[in-house]
């Protein structure tokens, strides 16, 4: 019984050696992010197996082994022991992608035990998008960026927002000075709380890259009824206003009673249905009410009996009549102008339709950026006077008879290209009672 129980424990103290590798090798760690132009460092770690001290050969194979420096070419380990050696790699010129090494150990006395490990150099862009996320608060949406830069530098950054169909809602773009290393970029993008709901997407672009993430908006709906009442003499105006508060287009009934014997006037939304009751006239209001827009229904009580409202009527009639007569009774001073390929002519006329003009004396002023030209004079000359404001025209017509109409005109060549405006000319007169009075032309555009 001794014998077999000694015997079964060596057989299982053998079991570990036999599954043991002769050399074994780790590489830690197993995976580098690196930017180009960068250093790193890995570690290698060398167990020994094979019962006796043994010196093993460093072995390496990848895709740009330029980029190593060995520290170790020969390493010594005692049987049965580890040991652990580092070596740099110097990442430079690289694009980005991910590049593949292997390190191993080979016996030098029996060059068939050997073990390899592999080991891989993720290399980012000079520039490198992390991540963007969108949190939507009221009228705006705070922006979270993520970058990721091999070196310190300042780049425009734009933010674009797009809404379920594809459609840009709204942009922002803002210069940002970004730290080599990784940092957080934050921005504020105006975004209108009644857009309509779905899926978002929002779009950064940094350097030539660019990264998208989505964001949803809920459905709000909101619908809030204003009434406002305005109390005049006459009548009073009621005006209900539907603000559409959510970001869903909503149609929108709402019923007004009006009292019983109170005219209802100047209604500027017609009611769908009315019926008469004990309480009144109850209407029935149906408006469409786009997402954040506001809708009015309008009407007035009246409060005085007809023939005073036609009696007002008749006063404004005959004060606006009066007005009328006056306004086109006078003389008038009108200003045109006819446009030519080199030079444009201009054209007063002074037009008395009943009362007559005295003393008549028009002046007219031309921009320093047109010149007159003196030669293409028709009818009666002005005086001339220049200077570096301009030049001003005076004409003394004397005086104008009673419906009697007086033209004058004279050619102007502009300066420059564009568009010109010709200021308005003036008709100064006296009246029959020696009143002095003023009119003034209509300005024209020369383009």
């Amino acid at each position: 019984m001794v014998r077999a129980a000694l015997f079964m424990l060596l057989v299982f103290a053998a079991i570990p050696l036999a599954q043991a590798a002769p050399v074994e090798v780790a590489v830690h760690p197993a995976e580098f992010t690196v930017h180009s132009d960068s250093s790193l460092k890995v570690e290698l770690t060398i167990t020994n197996n094979l019962g006796r001290e043994e010196a093993f050969t460093i072995t390496a194979s990848g895709d740009r082994l330029e980029w190593r420096s060995p520290t170790t070419i020969l390493v010594r380990i005692p049987g049965g022991e580890s040991k652990t050696i580092s070596e740099v790699y110097y990442v430079s010129k690289a694009q980005p992608g991910t590049y593949r090494f292997t390190l191993g150990a080979r016996s030098y006395l029996e060059p068939g035990q050997q073990a390899h490990d592999e080991f891989f150099i993720n290399v980012l862009p000079d520039l490198a998008l992390t991540s963007v996320a969108a949190d939507r608060s009221g009228e705006q949406l705070a922006i979270t960026l993520t970058v990721d830069a091999g070196k310190d530098r300042t780049e425009e950054v734009v933010y674009e927002v797009f809404g379920p169909s594809g459609a840009r809602v709204a942009s922002r773009t803002h210069q940002a000075a970004i730290p080599a290393g990784q940092s957080i970029l934050r921005a504020q993008v105006g975004f209108s709380p009644h857009l309509p709901p779905g899926t978002y997407t929002v779009k950064a672009m940094v350097g030539g890259q660019a990264l998208s993430s989505t964001f949803p908006v809920p459905e709000i709906d909101r619908v809030v009824e204003r009434t406002e009442v305005t109390t005049a003499f006459w009548y009073d105006t009621i005006e209900t206003t539907i603000e559409n508060e959510g970001n869903q287009d909503r149609a929108v009934t709402s019923q007004k009673i009006h009292p019983a014997g109170v005219p209802v006037t100047a209604m500027v939304t017609a009611p769908q249905s009315c019926a008469d009751g004990q309480g009144g006239r109850a209407c029935e209001y149906s408006l469409f009410v786009p997402a954040g827009e506001k809708r009015s229904i309008i009407y007035r009580y009246e409060k005085w009996p007809d023939y005073a409202r036609m009696a007002i009527g008749g006063v404004i009639v005959l004060f606006l009549g009066v007005m009328v007569v006056s306004r086109y009774s006078r003389p008038r001073l009108s200003k045109k102008l006819v446009r030519g390929r080199e030079m444009s002519s201009v054209v007063l006329q002074v037009r008395s339709n009943f009362s007559g003009a005295q003393d008549a004396l028009v002046r007219d002023w031309v921009s320093p950026l047109a010149t007159v030209v003196m030669e293409e004079f028709e009818g009666l000359r002005p005086v001339v006077r220049r200077s570096e404001a301009g030049t001003e025209l005076i004409w003394r017509l004397g005086d104008v008879g009673s419906r009697e109409d007086r033209l004058i005109s004279y050619k102007i060549k502009p300066l420059v290209q564009g568009h010109l405006r010709m200021p308005p000319a003036s008709l100064r007169y006296k009246t029959k009672g020696g009143d002095n009075v003023r009119v003034r032309s209509n300005a024209v555009y020369l383009d």
